[in-house]
């Protein structure tokens, strides 16, 4: 983190996080990327493996639900964005 980065405070079912403003900014700008519940639940899918970010958003295409990352790693929860749960990858 840069020494000028505003830090965010972001909560997840985990307890708290903090985002940086520039990826809150870019979370922002971001429309969501449907994907399979399979797909967000298999660790090594793209929606895992590249460009995943604390606060990106996705949605499920089999269930319409939106999901947002807790974390940057291949298995890091997904959190349900209307509070309904979460998917981890495994």
């Amino acid at each position: 983190m840069s020494e000028w980065a505003t830090v965010i405070p972001a909560v997840n079912q985990d307890g708290t996080v903090t985002l940086e403003f520039e990826d809150f900014l870019r979370m922002l700008a971001v429309r969501p990327v449907g994907y399979t519940t399979a797909q967000i639940q298999d660790a090594g899918n793209d929606v895992n493996t590249k460009d995943k970010w604390i606060g990106k958003p996705i949605y499920d295409t089999d269930t319409n639900k939106p999901y947002w990352a807790t974390g940057t790693t291949t298995t890091s929860t997904w959190n349900d964005a209307t509070g309904g749960g979460a998917l981890t990858p495994s």
